[in-house]
């Protein structure tokens, strides 16, 4: 506890990983007489630290922390606060230092809500609300050259906020599905000026590597965000729908294209499921 209340980031860093490290040694009933000091010595770290690597390393030990407590009761309050502390930052940090946000999503936000998305509680839906209002802008208003791990996490954390909170959802379908179609144009136009960029090279070798791990990234959001797309055309209702028709109906043909590729992985996905 020492080592991970250090203002020394490496120290910091060390005293997380060697806690994990026990935390895996240990069972539930001998770690439950010390989850308080635990809980909150890790949750003051996450608030304090700005160091990305630590401040990832140490969100992932505060998912560990919360996953090792199990079904007791302290654990529902703690996970719900830990949901709420964990958004706030990525939405207060999002502008300011998108790799302080990152950290987080990838450290604290993605494992914990995967978690939640696999139990049948109640405790993921109280919390969709205000994780589609952190996560939304991020997917429809970021880079995917420049974002692209930010955006993957956070189309990660939609997809476990459709499977464990529909309820709330399907009253958001429409800002969603209207997220998720921006991303997939976005991701789609700078897909477009990668390839016409590196077709302009006199050959492969002659490519920049930066030309052709961005299109490499763009590709990968574009494929995520069709297949989350496609997730919402089930989870998210009707008014999902509504937004996926209007678009097809009115936008350019190359994204009538995508959103048909959506209902395309939307049917297989049923037919998966259905099996």
């Amino acid at each position: 506890f020492t080592l991970i209340d250090e203002t020394n980031t490496k120290l910091q860093t060390l005293g997380a990983v060697s806690m994990m490290m026990i935390l895996r040694q240990t069972t539930q009933s001998t770690f439950n007489g010390h989850f308080c000091l635990a809980d909150q010595v890790v949750t003051l770290s996450c608030k304090t630290t700005r160091d990305y690597t630590a401040l990832a390393v140490v969100s992932f030990l505060r998912f560990e922390i919360l996953r090792m407590i199990g079904k007791d009761p302290r654990g529902a309050e703690a996970r719900r606060k830990a949901s709420a502390d964990f958004l706030s930052l990525v939405g207060t940090y999002g502008e300011r230092d998108r790799n302080v946000a990152l950290a987080v999503l990838v450290g604290g936000v993605v494992p914990l809500l995967s978690l939640e998305s696999l139990k049948d509680t109640p405790e993921l839906i109280e919390i969709t609300r205000g994780g589609l209002v952190t996560l939304l802008p991020l997917i429809s208003s970021w880079s995917p050259i420049h974002d692209a791990p930010a955006i993957l996490s956070a189309l990660s954390c939609l997809s476990c906020l459709m499977f464990g909170g529909w309820p709330v959802v399907i009253r958001h379908g429409g800002k969603i599905m209207s997220a998720l179609l921006i991303c997939i144009g976005r991701s789609s136009q700078q897909k477009k000026n990668l390839e016409a960029r590196i077709e302009k090279t006199a050959g492969p070798l002659q490519v920049e590597k930066s030309d052709d791990e961005a299109a490499k990234h763009v590709h990968t959001v574009l494929s995520f965000a069709i297949d989350v797309s496609a997730m919402a055309l089930i989870f998210a209702g009707e008014r999902a729908k509504e937004v996926i028709l209007a678009a097809e109906q009115q936008c350019l043909t190359e994204l009538v294209e995508y959103c048909q590729m959506v209902r395309g992985r939307s049917m297989l996905m049923q037919e998966e499921w259905a099996a």
